[in-house]
């Protein structure tokens, strides 16, 4: 009877150990990448947990004039290369960075930061999980398949009067519209290919207006047409020119993955 209850106790013992011992496999993993940071540096490897979806929102402070910033990839730990599309200042705010594919290393890397008293704040988050069609978060592609082509960024002012801004065919990702006149403006961006509407929006006085995009972005057939005016019947001119910013892709190499969506509405409130 001893004996029975001596290997009933072992096996619970046993048991137990093994409970105590196990772990969860983690799915998400989240890191700060820079504090304030106010000179260009690279981070360090971050953890790896298999993880095949990457992102890296980024948020410079008011007195930034300039920076840049992308997150890399490394199958030594030595040499680096950008598995991102290289992050500016598109406008205020935080802006994410997205990449997909499993790389054994990744880092983040502050290229170059500008401005007194400059600094920025950058954060990764990565998943185990590739990113669904469509994307999350801007300034991306899809992770599968993984396929990078840099991106370009231009300004230019607008009138209320539709004209073409920039050349295409190309890929549009960001918008940005800084209303620096006593009016609300109403921005109407276009295709000039298809005449389809890219997106339809106001931007009180005063204000800037980022336009979410989808993250694969939006396919230009033609030129990026623009106008801006005062009232919804694309009259009035403003008493200072808006600026539009945007951030785009030309002639791309994934135009199978790229959205050819028609007008888009949805804002987010830019500076106080």
């Amino acid at each position: 009877m001893k004996k029975i209850l001596l290997l009933i106790t072992i096996v619970m013992m046993f048991c137990s150990a093994g409970t105590a011992q196990s772990v969860s496999i983690a799915s998400t993993y989240n890191a700060v990448a820079f504090t304030n940071q106010a000179t260009a540096a690279p981070t360090l490897a971050f953890r790896n947990i298999s993880q095949s979806s990457h992102w890296l929102t980024y948020c410079p402070n008011a007195n930034t004039t300039a920076l840049a910033i992308e997150l890399e990839a490394s199958q030594d730990n030595t040499t680096w290369y950008a598995i991102t599309a290289q992050g500016v200042i598109p406008g205020p705010g935080c802006t994410t960075l997205q990449a997909g594919g499993y790389y054994p290393y990744v880092r983040a890397n502050l290229i170059s930061i500008s401005g007194a008293s400059a600094a920025v704040s950058a954060y990764y988050g990565a998943s185990i999980f590739p990113i669904a069609a469509g994307g999350v978060g801007s300034l991306g592609l899809s992770s599968v398949p993984v396929t990078y082509v840099g991106t370009a960024t231009g300004g230019v002012g607008i009138a209320c009067t539709q004209a073409s801004i920039f050349s295409g065919p190309l890929v549009l990702y960001n918008l940005i519209v800084d209303n620096p006149s006593n009016a609300t403006i109403y921005v109407l961006i276009a295709d000039s290919g298809n005449g389809k509407t890219i997106a339809q929006f106001s931007v009180p006085t005063d204000k800037f207006q980022q336009i979410q995009l989808p993250a694969i972005g939006v396919q230009v057939t033609g030129d990026i047409i623009a106008e801006a005016c005062t009232t919804r019947g694309h009259s009035g001119v403003p008493s200072a020119a808006p600026y539009l910013a945007v951030q785009y892709k030309v002639n791309p190499l994934i135009s199978s993955q790229v959205s050819n969506a028609g007008t888009v509405t949805g804002t987010t409130p830019g500076r106080q």
